[in-house]
């Protein structure tokens, strides 16, 4: 059977409403064609560790796929160049790790990324992009510190996903839903994949994903931090996607999430009357831009009441 036979029962079954079929991505070139705008370089990055904790796991493999994009209307033009390297961890991998990843001890033995290459890569960079940031840059900019000074998007949490009708954020599951697979679950087919979502139009909002992104990543946003929450009030929290913080890297032990400015009103309204219900509290705030977002940095700026409003502009 030829690949036109192949394309020909694909259009069939696509017609008939009864089939949804999902394609193996291959590498792209280009996405649209130069027309003439202004554009800046974007870098999608993807890593793969020995483990969750920054502070102790090392990087296994980086993935890294720069590209041209326009900043006033999200569309990506061509791919200007594509990393992909691994790197000895100084200890055996897990099996979960290696089950995950497919990456072995034999394949990562002896091997080292090369430093001045990622360097150079991400000093063209204008904004650099994780599907996951929270995690990604933690562990990039600990054995890369030219990721410290680099705005950082991620197009898992900035995207408003549920609201287009997509009911997962999670890499694998947007990538079906616009029609698309990677083999194996490596950094650099990750990245391909990151990319490839960036390049799709949102099906409700009929905007570029990568224009979604790049609105949110530039706002400011507010780190708010609830102190001391009734232990009641834990599945009121969670429902509104807040995550409980443990009091590591010098952070509260307490209930956060992380919201727009223009939303600060009615979340502390929402934390007066719904968690505190009138009893004595303490909520502290940051604002947080693209420059220290998803990094170690986002440090506690204020405290506020629950009823009240912060004063002057954290710092």
């Amino acid at each position: 059977m030829t690949n036109e036979d192949i394309e020909k029962l694909i259009n069939l079954a696509q017609d008939s409403c009864d089939y949804r079929i999902v394609k193996r991505l291959r590498s792209i070139e280009t996405y649209n064609v130069d027309d003439g705008s202004d554009k800046r370089i974007g870098l999608v990055v993807d890593v793969e560790t020995t483990g969750l904790d920054y502070k102790s796991d090392r990087i296994i493999e980086i993935g890294l796929v720069s590209f041209e994009y326009s900043p006033a209307t999200g569309k990506i033009f061509r791919i200007i160049t594509r990393l992909s390297q691994l790197e000895d961890p100084g200890c055996k991998l897990s099996q979960e790790i290696v089950g995950l990843t497919g990456i072995t001890d034999s394949m990562v033995s002896g091997c080292k990324i090369k430093d001045d290459e990622v360097n150079s890569i991400a000093n063209t960079a204008s904004l650099v992009i994780a599907h996951n940031a929270a995690f990604d840059r933690k562990f990039m900019e600990k054995r890369f510190p030219v990721f410290i000074e680099k705005p950082w998007a991620c197009s898992m949490s900035q995207v408003r996903w549920k609201k287009e009708g997509i009911s997962s954020s999670k890499l694998d599951y947007i990538s079906y839903k616009f029609g698309f697979f990677v083999n194996e679950h490596r950094a650099i087919n990750d990245a391909e994949a990151t990319l490839h979502i960036l390049g799709q139009t949102l099906p409700l909002s009929r905007s570029r994903v990568l224009s979604s992104l790049l609105a949110n990543a530039y706002q400011r946003t507010i780190r708010l931090w609830a102190i001391n929450t009734p232990f009641a009030a834990k599945d009121k929290l969670k429902a509104r996607s807040y995550r409980w913080n443990d009091g590591a890297d010098g952070q509260p032990k307490a209930w956060s999430c992380l919201i727009f400015q223009n939303d600060l009103e009615s979340e502390m309204a929402f934390l007066a009357d719904e968690i505190y219900q009138g009893t004595k509290n303490e909520v502290k705030i940051n604002e947080i831009d693209a420059l220290t977002r998803f990094s170690t940095r986002e440090c506690i700026a204020q405290s506020c009441s629950s009823s009240s409003q912060p004063g002057e502009e954290p710092v």
